[in-house]
């Protein structure tokens, strides 16, 4: 069982080294849509991508979104 769950983490991680490139392309498509931008973090913490800058930069379109938004 142990080598099945390594087996099946090595997939894992191939999978998300080759779907990096495309999330990364949709972040900067989404970059004016909040729902994208929550999406993309909340795809990256399921994937277990630890790329700060990455995550910076969303926080940033996030706080450029909702203070668009605010009617004050």
């Amino acid at each position: 069982m142990e080598r099945d769950y390594l087996r099946a983490w090595n997939i894992f991680e191939n999978e998300v080294r080759s779907i990096w490139p495309k999330m990364e392309a949709l972040i900067m498509q989404s970059r004016n849509d909040l729902d994208g931008q929550l999406h993309c973090l909340a795809a990256m913490s399921a994937c277990k991508i630890d790329k700060p800058e990455i995550r910076s930069m969303l926080l940033d379109n996030i706080n450029h979104i909702l203070k668009d938004k605010d009617p004050r």
